[in-house]
């Protein structure tokens, strides 16, 4: 906040634009989602592709603790350390079709050096004092990505900006040295400090590829116990997902529909996660509906800029209604109801999103409307199941969840005209939109707000279409594949024994 006294006078921070900035929740109401995915699949991100990285840092942090005054001869220092073994990795696997490898495009974009003999010059491209890097986060993917899940599954720490293996993650490192012979990761350690790297190198270090976890060492054995394990917390959410993807897959079921199908699969006797994916999918739904009228919002401000803002929800409000063949201006949000009863929400989300792709933002906000009164119908009468789901997670203070969002946009309008309620959903969609943006601007000059309001009149900034959350599926997918209980998207007998054998 800036402080004004008789020598020095700044700018406060809302009275200075350096632009504007591009944000992924426009509506800040995504947290909700992503809240509730990080409690049904913990222990992974989006960005951590692969579980054998786990083992893999672990190692690293081992060797590198034990022996410091080696490292420290070669001058690499431990972020160093690890970014050049990043980098290594890299190369090992490249041409291999693994995705999900951190800085595999810095190698397929050729961007590396070598020297005379062709030797790639790992320390260059690693190194974070070097320009040319693969990665600009100062501890590379290590410490973007997979630090957060390693310190939740207590397998590292952090003392003093110094990384560590606990107990566990020395035995998950010890682990995986007995599934690669001694001189192979001596190699590796060599290349490391060496900062360079031959393709004669490359075929040597294969064997500690992060595809290359055999089934049944003690390296599976422990990184599977860590999968299906109960939670750090004490729940079986994320066990309770492995078995639902697992039955999903066996159906035939893309990976990407994993949450639609436990939507409609859901029973009152399954199990807890079911019900969580099921909120989870519903959550989306109404997030999207929301981001869906938000659209509409900005594409209208966009075709008549600098307009009164009485005049603008007019506009906007009259777009929606148009859309519809059928006139629904006499109609009340409670009278529309009975029209929409037979409508089912995953075709009526198709045909939304279908609305979206397809460029047509008075149709989106239309079906959008008509979704949010559907789902408003749906879960009514389970009001009291879903407040007591969100308390569990403590979804009730977040912004976004579907009981409070609900009530906000449908239940205190749904006896209101539907003009009327039309404008007062616009108007809240305006007010919220703002306020998210500005607390999420803090004390920084660049500008998170879409749309400006000057002088009574609102003007365009930026154009967002809706999006949905990306709940960890891809990763889950990979890691279950990494840990042989999917072979080509199949389930193997590892899998079939799991589900079998589930307690």
């Amino acid at each position: 906040m800036a402080v004004y006294n008789t020598k020095n006078i700044t700018n406060l921070y809302w009275a200075c634009n350096e632009g504007f900035k591009v944000g992924r929740d426009p509506m800040g109401i995504q947290n909700c989602s992503i809240t509730l995915y990080g409690q049904l699949l913990p222990g992974m991100t989006n960005q951590t592709g692969h579980i054998r990285y786990y083992s893999f840092y672990c190692w690293l942090l081992s060797e590198y603790n034990n022996d410091r005054r080696e490292a420290k001869k070669y001058n690499v220092d431990q972020r160093n350390f690890i970014r050049r073994a990043e980098l290594i990795m890299v190369f090992v696997m490249s041409g291999q079709n693994q995705n999900a490898v951190a800085g595999s495009l810095f190698v397929s974009q050729k961007r590396y050096n070598t020297d005379r003999e062709g030797h790639y010059l790992i320390s260059e491209g690693a190194d974070y004092e070097q320009n040319n890097k693969y990665w600009t986060y100062s501890t590379g993917a290590f410490g973007q990505y997979y630090l957060g899940q390693l310190i939740y599954l207590q397998l590292v720490t952090v003392k003093d900006n110094w990384f560590y293996t606990s107990s566990k993650g020395e035995d998950l490192a010890r682990a995986f040295c007995e599934n690669i012979p001694e001189d192979v990761r001596k190699h590796y350690i060599d290349a490391i400090c060496k900062g360079k790297l031959s393709e004669e190198d490359i075929k040597v270090l294969r064997p500690i590829g992060i595809n290359q976890l055999k089934k049944g060492t003690s390296e599976w054995h422990y990184l599977n116990t860590l999968m299906i394990q109960p939670d750090i917390n004490g729940s079986t959410l994320r066990r309770e997902s492995i078995k639902l993807f697992l039955e999903a897959i066996s159906t035939k079921c893309a990976i990407n529909d994993f949450p639609k199908l436990q939507y409609e699969q859901y029973t009152a006797n399954g199990l807890e996660a079911q019900f969580g994916w099921h909120y989870y999918y519903l959550c989306e739904t109404i997030h999207y509906c929301i981001e869906s009228i938000f659209w509409l919002i900005l594409e209208t401000a966009g075709e008549n800029n600098y307009l009164a803002i009485n005049r603008f929800i007019d506009i906007a409000t009259k777009k929606i209604l148009e859309a519809n063949n059928n006139d629904i201006s006499t109609y009340t949000i409670e009278s529309v109801s009975p029209l929409i009863t037979n409508y089912n929400i995953p075709i009526m989300l198709d045909e939304l999103v279908d609305k979206t792709q397809t460029n047509q933002p008075a149709e989106a906000a239309l079906k959008a409307l008509l979704l949010l009164i559907k789902c408003y119908d749906t879960i009514i009468p389970q009001k009291e199941k879903f407040e007591a789901f969100e308390k569990r997670p403590h979804l009730s203070i977040l912004l976004g969840n579907i009981s409070q969002t609900l009530e906000c946009y449908i239940g205190i309008n749904r006896k209101l005209p539907i003009k009327k309620a039309i404008a007062n959903i616009i108007t809240t969609i305006m007010n919220q939109h703002t306020i998210v943006a500005c607390r999420k601007m803090g004390n920084s000059t660049l500008d998170l707000r879409k749309f400006l309001i000057e002088d009574g009149c609102i003007f365009l900034v930026e154009i967002r279409k809706p999006q949905f959350t990306n709940p960890r599926i891809q990763t889950l997918y990979n890691f279950l594949t990494n840990l042989h209980y999917l072979r080509d998207g199949q389930l193997t007998e590892t899998a079939n024994n799991f589900i079998k054998n589930y307690e």
